[in-house]
């Protein structure tokens, strides 16, 4: 009596382990790098509030108009910058409660915040610069601004 065979697999290939392997530790390297990316990104909206606390302080670099999207914000402590931080910035219109934006800002040098919030409209605007340093309490900044319609020449 004869043994019966498998049928052949035709148009397959056996591949070897090392295959799957290597597989594996590309996918794993292109997940750690999907990661890193992404936390680098700004996050969107304020999370919790702080105190008043006199010794920080905040405003913009430039003059806030409704053509721009992006700003620096200055924030010092005790007139030193601050550093290393989590700052973010809710805004509301004086007046008009469903035009409010909440962002949090990146550091570009130190004391430096570049925020990226759009002011819909041009007139008096309500602002709240959340400050976190590490090891510290949170730190709720007001300012009452004016936004213009045009940015300058």
């Amino acid at each position: 009596m004869t043994k019966p065979v498998d049928p052949p697999v035709i148009g397959r290939k056996v591949r070897p382990l090392w295959w799957l392997a290597l597989v594996v530790v590309v996918a794993g390297v292109s997940f750690a790098a999907a990661l890193a990316t992404f936390q680098g990104e700004p996050e969107q909206g304020c999370v919790a509030g702080g105190s008043p606390n006199s010794s920080y302080q905040a405003r913009f670099a430039q003059p806030l108009t409704i053509e721009s999207n992006s700003y620096d914000l200055v924030m010092t402590r005790d007139g030193q910058p601050v550093t290393g931080a989590r700052v973010c910035l809710e805004a509301s219109m004086t007046g008009m409660t469903g035009m409010a934006t909440g962002q949090v800002a990146r550091e570009t040098s130190p004391g430096r915040y570049e925020v990226m919030v759009r002011f819909a409209m041009a007139g008096p605007w309500e602002v709240n610069v959340q400050v976190t340093e590490l090891g510290k309490e949170p730190v709720t900044i007001p300012l009452s601004v004016t936004v213009g319609g045009e940015a300058g020449p």
